[in-house]
């Protein structure tokens, strides 16, 4: 894929015949053009059949074998209009049209630019903390963050940080630094999408072990989201420990019969690591099974519905759970 200058034979013609022309003369595809708005802002826009090209620069998206055939398409013509008006094309125009800007473009590249084009750049900073050159993954990538104050910590599932950091970048936001823990790099789709967003680290490590979340900057901390792992890899085996409340008992034992497998160990642990370590902290915890919300020091107390406790009411425990619920509301009941 490339994207080149259009030669100014096209002027005027409508983009329908001119990729007529491009495709029959040269075999080469004209899909899309670089057109600037009222506003002055530059887009790229897909096929627009009718749209005439403009007296200017006006450049143009091709498939195209090779360069060569893109460099016809950039010269047609141009024998032509010098005949025509040899004062306004001297020596240099042809070599001057050959060695425009000819860049040839992966499928990946091509996305980005579409993506990194004026005018999603202006849409992104009317609504969001976003800067404009993108910022390299291997710099966001820190070895510990131990200095930093008052940022907040996210722990858990890589599929959650695309949304995690778009929300909190969001313009009526206080922006604080964002510190990810996770294990491995996000990949290139997830970065894609974060990398114009300023006060990112990633810290590479276990969300259990004390020694990675030091790195990650515990004591220092303002927040920290813990989010539940996507599929279940802790088994409880043997009987259950039998305790004096028999209320938590038998939500015990219930987990046990329930398939054997303690859903939020994972969870559970990160959240009494970074209580013990921070005591003040603000820890926003997601749990899976809603029982587990004893594990986090919850007191079931006169309540009968876990979701009336105190913790749960405060904002620190989010259950799966209550988005099946809220779903069904919006569904049945619009209004």
């Amino acid at each position: 894929m490339y994207r080149a200058k259009l030669s100014r034979a096209f002027e005027g013609k409508p983009f329908a015949q001119v990729a007529n022309i491009v495709y029959e003369n040269y075999h080469c595809t004209l899909f899309a053009l670089e057109v600037v708005d009222r506003q002055g802002r530059v887009r790229v826009v897909m096929s627009p059949a009718k749209y005439e090209i403009p007296s200017g620069s006006t450049y143009g998206f091709l498939i195209a074998d090779n360069a060569d055939k893109v460099n016809d398409v950039l010269n047609h013509g141009w024998k032509e209009q010098r005949e025509m008006d040899p004062k306004d094309h001297d020596d240099d125009d042809q070599e001057k049209v050959s060695a425009v800007n000819l860049t040839k473009l992966n499928s990946v590249e091509v996305a980005e630019d579409f993506m990194s084009s004026r005018a999603e750049v202006d849409k992104m900073k009317l609504n969001y903390h976003y800067v404009d050159e993108a910022i390299d993954l291997e710099s966001a990538v820190k070895n510990q963050v131990e200095e930093l104050k008052g940022h907040i910590l996210l722990l858990g599932s890589a599929q959650s940080h695309v949304f995690f950091v778009e929300t909190l970048r969001r313009k009526h936001v206080v922006p604080k630094d964002i510190v990810i823990l996770t294990s491995e790099k996000p990949g290139h789709e997830t970065w894609s999408r974060i990398r114009h967003f300023p006060g990112v680290h990633f810290i590479i490590g276990n969300q259990n072990s004390r020694k990675d979340l030091v790195r990650a900057g515990i004591h220092g901390l303002d927040t920290a989201v813990i989010i539940s792992a996507q599929k279940a890899v802790v088994k409880c085996r043997g009987k259950a420990k039998t305790t004096k409340d028999k209320k938590k008992d038998d939500l015990i034992l219930n987990e046990m019969k329930g398939g054997g497998r303690l859903l939020d160990a994972d969870c559970i642990f990160a959240y009494q690591a970074i209580r013990k370590h921070c005591p003040t902290a603000k820890i926003i915890c997601q749990l899976r099974r809603a029982e587990n919300i004893l594990f986090l020091g919850a007191d079931l107390g006169r309540f009968n519905d876990i979701m009336i406790t105190p913790s749960f009411a405060s904002g620190m425990v989010f259950l799966s759970a209550m988005m099946d619920r809220l779903t069904a509301q919006c569904f049945y009941n619009r209004d």
